[in-house]
């Protein structure tokens, strides 16, 4: 006998690019045998692999063929010894063998990024945009980063021998496309899986991700200064703001066209205009690694020099300027809250209210919450946040917003709601003696837990008004099966204005089967009419089905089930929680004699199998009366001769035998079956079999001559 192991011993391995891995098959015998090693993957034998130890490289992509089921076998060279060990499932981790490369395109063009991946299993490939250029080594890197990628494109993968490949297309660039690109090659959990016959293995799903690929796509035919045209005086300052699509790393250059010299180095150009020089016309040229735009000719010029021909002259420039008039327009009929209306919010929670308006200037906001005391001041900004500590929170709130021109308001409700579970949260099944108590758990960090007061239902139906946080139910007797019911707690609070409340799933209680009423044993003969009843309670309200036994024992009674009389039929009475079964057998015959007993059995969708309680086994007995009958040898018998009496009897059971001889009392056996060894002439004459049993007796006789 031979017991074999591989080492180390795990369920499965995963082995990274670069990993090499050894199984070793260790095995022990009860005496010293030389064994002969035989390696085998997915259950198929692996040629030229006696070695005891078997070395796995994942230095390829053919490197994944090796991935799979591995075990060993060892067999004794002498004799018969044979030995398997466990299995052990071998995972090549995700690894990128063909990363994207960067590109550089214009607009409306094609382009496609290739990314290949291999692994065991087969890693299935995605695509995402980034909003950083830099390599990124983890899912939760980049989950952080990720931007929605383009809605042009399409996602072709294809899978060649060991490896899988995915080409990502962009049929026609878009300015907006641009950005940062990876591609990741995941196998999850669930691929193992279904490699895997252990599903109590605790797996992870893995990742491999690619350096990151650059889609630089030119600005060209973007380009947009504004204004395009300045007429300003001297001594202003002039802003000009270049804007330009496409990228990523856009490079903005300024240049002033009467001196041909860069003059900026931003998207934005600031110009103070205090040389005459500076009245010109400028270009900006923006450009990537994909190419460049620009736009000459913008013009700034001088109102003054426009009309004065000598520029020669020294001006300087004259302003008036008026008081400042102010126009406020009312935000009556402009004020809205968000959310509208009503919104609802579980205690505990913080909720944001924004308050807008239009008009002004100057609008000044005010948000009041009704209470028990009036209206009170809790906001003086068009945001008001609520972190809901108390129930009296949940209430009317309204928004006044007003300027020098009037005002106006809006209001919103804020309602509320409680988190609720139960505890136990599955079904319970009661046996008769056991009781339960159900706990209503608020789920929430209530400052004041005696504000809260708790409603039960029963089915829907109002059980407990005002009650506690637990409800205690009892199997003490047969009635309380009217207890078994959905169960769900309502907890509330009444506050100032609203009924704050929550509601709890529903959660079942069941009442294991019973016998109120057990089947009594019963004695009869041939013909008459018997019956046997039972009554059973529980909830859901069992079913009753009878069976006859063979025996009295009923730890295996299902083994032991013989079937019913041909004239036995079952009347089954329901009642509201309760059910009676009467077994009926009209016309009773010998053979019907035995043991029977009625099976309740609870079925509910809420348990994942039925569950059955036996009643106590009623013993139905048939009196042997007119069945006795005594076969025998004993006719012309001669002395030295040895006579066999068979007496024979039917119904039962315990049918129990006598014999006596002649009018004697003295009884001479106790079987069926009597042996007489004639060794004297007094032993001729009558004998007599009795049999009896519950129900009563018979008796037959025989002559000896």
């Amino acid at each position: 006998i031979l017991s074999v192991n591989l080492i180390p011993a795990s369920d499965v391995v995963f082995l990274e690019y670069g990993d090499s891995y050894n199984l070793t098959c260790a095995s022990l015998s009860v005496s010293s045998l030389s064994v002969q090693i035989s390696w085998y993957k997915d259950d198929e034998l692996i040629n030229n692999t006696e070695t005891q130890v078997l070395t796995l490289n994942y230095t390829s992509p053919e490197s994944v063929s090796n991935g799979g089921s591995y075990k060993c076998i060892a067999q004794g060279t002498i004799g018969s010894s044979i030995g398997e060990s466990n299995s052990v499932l071998i995972i090549f981790a995700p690894h990128i063998i063909q990363t994207p490369s960067n590109i550089q395109t214009r607009v409306a063009r094609k382009i496609q990024f290739i990314c290949n991946a291999t692994g065991y299993p087969l890693p299935s490939i995605e695509w995402r945009r980034i909003s950083v250029e830099n390599d990124l080594t983890t899912l939760q890197d980049i989950d952080n980063v990720t931007v929605d990628l383009p809605y042009n494109i399409t996602n072709d993968s294809s899978i060649n021998m060991n490896e899988v490949s995915s080409v990502l297309t962009l049929q026609s660039v878009d300015y907006d496309d641009f950005g940062y690109y990876v591609c990741i090659a995941t196998l999850t959990s669930d691929d193992v899986y279904v490699l895997l016959n252990n599903s109590n293995v605790t797996l992870m799903d893995y990742h491999a991700i690619s350096s990151t690929a650059t889609l630089t796509v030119s600005p060209l035919g973007s380009v947009q200064v504004n204004p395009s045209s300045v007429l300003a005086y001297y001594g202003e300052t002039v802003v000009l703001n270049c804007t330009s699509r496409g990228g990523p790393n856009n490079q903005y250059t300024w240049d002033i066209e009467s001196g041909a010299i860069v003059i900026g180095r931003s998207d934005q150009l600031t110009l103070e205009l205090n040389n005459l020089r500076l009245f010109s016309y400028y270009q900006c040229r923006v450009s990537n690694d994909a190419g460049s735009d620009r736009v000459s000719h913008i013009e700034v010029r001088d109102d003054v020099y426009v009309l004065f021909n000598n520029s020669n002259v020294t001006l300087m420039d004259y302003h008036a300027i008026s008081s400042t008039a102010t126009l406020t327009v009312s935000p009556y009929g402009s004020v809205q809250i968000n959310p509208n209306y009503i919104a609802t919010a579980y205690y505990g929670d913080t909720v944001v209210f924004n308050c807008t308006s239009r008009g002004g200037p100057n609008n000044q906001y005010t948000w009041y919450r009704l209470a028990e005391s009036g209206s009170i001041t809790v906001g003086l900004m068009n945001q008001l946040e609520i972190e809901i500590s108390s129930f009296q929170l949940f209430s009317f709130y309204y928004c006044i917003v007003t300027n020098d021109a009037g005002s106006s308001s809006a209001f919103t409700i804020l309602n509320g709601m409680l988190s609720v579970s139960i505890i136990p949260s599955t079904a319970t099944v009661l046996n008769l003696g056991d009781s339960i108590t159900l706990f209503c758990v608020v789920n929430h960090n209530i400052s004041n837990p005696s504000d809260i007061l708790y409603d039960w239902y029963f089915n829907n139906d109002v059980l407990v008004i005002n009650g506690s946080s637990s409800l205690t139910l009892s199997y003490s007797d047969y009635s309380s099966v009217n207890q078994g019911a959905y169960y769900a707690c309502f907890p509330y609070n009444n506050a100032f204005l609203f009924f704050i409340r929550g509601v709890s799933p529903h959660v079942p209680v069941l009442f294991s089967p019973s016998f109120s009423e057990q089947p009594d044993s019963v004695i009869s003969k041939v013909n008459d009419s018997v019956e046997l009843s039972c009554t059973a309670f529980g909830y859901p309200v069992p079913v009753i089905e009878w069976n006859r036994v063979n025996s009295l024992n009923t730890s295996d009674f299902i083994n032991n089930i013989i079937e019913l009389p041909e004239n036995a039929y079952n009347d089954t009475v329901a009642g509201t929680n309760n059910i009676t079964s009467t077994l009926i057998i009209d016309d009773i015959q010998y053979e019907d004699f035995g043991y029977y007993l009625c099976v309740a059995t609870m079925s509910s969708s809420e348990l994942s199998g039925d569950i059955q309680v036996l009643s106590s086994i009623s013993t139905v007995t048939v009196s042997p009366e007119g069945s006795v009958n005594i076969s025998s040898n004993g006719t012309d018998t001669k002395i030295g001769d040895t006579v066999r009496l068979v007496c024979s009897s039917r119904g039962g059971p315990n049918n129990q035998y006598s014999w006596t001889y002649h009018s004697s009392n003295e009884t001479i056996g106790n079987e069926p079956e009597l042996i007489l060894a004639i060794d004297s002439v007094d032993q001729f004459g009558e004998y007599k079999c009795s049999v009896s049993n519950k129900a009563g007796t018979d008796n037959s006789t025989s002559i000896v001559n």
